[in-house]
């Protein structure tokens, strides 16, 4: 365990900054990927469009959409993620592409209301109108992003046990409860075929639930008793972890909610909530996780390093290291 060095936090470093635009770099491109796939599984999966457009216009929308929305969300996503990489425009850029998403978002819910169809497309693009806001605020170098990392102020053991645990049965039920309650409501208005349940899946995801719900919950009390602090940025541990789970993987957490939510697209039988669970862990590792880490580089400096030299974010190590 090692005390942070406590780095002023009121101003944008150069390197902050660019962790930041490479962050917002990550999220594009992503963003990018996903648009070309969606518009290649519209046009080769003929029951594709009647899931996330109104049946009865589905073939004139797609046809419609298809030009503009290739160029400006796919392709504005792709420039805006290369613009954040070289740091060239990355601000106008990304603020362009929030336009874009938020429209595309906005006709969205409005081919939904005026057809009571097409929600899951809806929803989805609601996602990423959110999600691209946050990148833009990082391409922009806004500093209230730094807000989310700070040290925790409790020092009380049970406070942080509360805060904790708080922390954990809001994840719980936001993230795999209601959103995959509400993907499979929509999955299942769209019609979009899922896998029918068998005992062999249940089994498998109360495995797959009871393995992420116990490495998370011991991940949080190494975390409470030796971090004193909590497993989120915002109520960090001012004390580097190095024991328990931490000692083989450097985010237990992650791996215990990846586990979890797989385990909820196992039970669902669900393609969208699979897809879900798989794009959050991907922007989780892509976006979120150098923020953290350089964070926690500051924070730590060398000690922390030298723990994300030898330690895997995802695949655990299997020998014993002091630090």
């Amino acid at each position: 365990m090692h005390a942070p060095s406590n780095p002023p936090r009121d101003h944008l470093t150069p390197a902050w900054s660019r962790v930041m635009r490479r962050a917002a770099a990550g999220y594009f491109a992503i963003q990018g990927a996903a648009g070309l796939l969606w518009w290649m599984l519209l046009f080769w999966h003929p029951d594709a469009p009647g899931w996330f457009l109104p049946a009865s216009d589905g073939d004139l929308i797609l046809r419609s959409l298809a030009l503009p929305d290739i160029t400006l969300f796919a392709f504005g996503s792709l420039i805006a993620a290369a613009c954040c990489r070289v740091d060239r425009m990355a601000a106008v850029a990304s603020v362009v592409v929030v336009g874009v998403v938020w429209y595309a978002t906005l006709l969205a819910f409005g081919f939904g209301l005026a057809s009571g169809e097409g929600w899951l497309g809806a929803v989805a693009m609601l996602g990423a109108a959110l999600a691209s806001s946050f990148a833009a605020a990082l391409a922009s170098g806004n500093r209230s992003v730094l807000a989310i990392f700070r040290v925790t102020k409790h020092t009380d053991s049970r406070s942080l046990a509360l805060y904790t645990f708080v922390q954990s049965a809001a994840f719980w039920t936001l993230l795999l409860l209601i959103f995959p309650f509400l993907l499979a409501r929509l999955e299942e208005r769209a019609g979009i075929p899922t896998v029918s349940p068998s005992t062999a899946l249940t089994v498998l995801g109360a495995v797959l639930f009871a393995f992420g719900a116990a490495l998370g919950a011991t991940s949080a009390v190494f975390m409470v008793r030796l971090g004193r602090g909590t497993p989120l940025p915002a109520a960090a541990a001012p004390v580097m972890v190095t024991s328990g789970p931490y000692r083989y993987i450097r985010n237990p957490m992650a791996v215990g909610g990846l586990a979890q939510g797989l385990a909820v697209a196992v039970w669902f039988g669900s393609p969208t909530i699979m897809l879900y669970v798989l794009m959050g862990a991907l922007n989780w590792h892509i976006v979120i996780r150098p923020l953290e880490e350089h964070d926690l580089e500051l924070r730590f400096g060398l000690p922390f390093a030298e723990y994300r030299r030898v330690t895997k974010c995802w695949i655990p190590r299997l020998t014993r290291t002091e630090f």
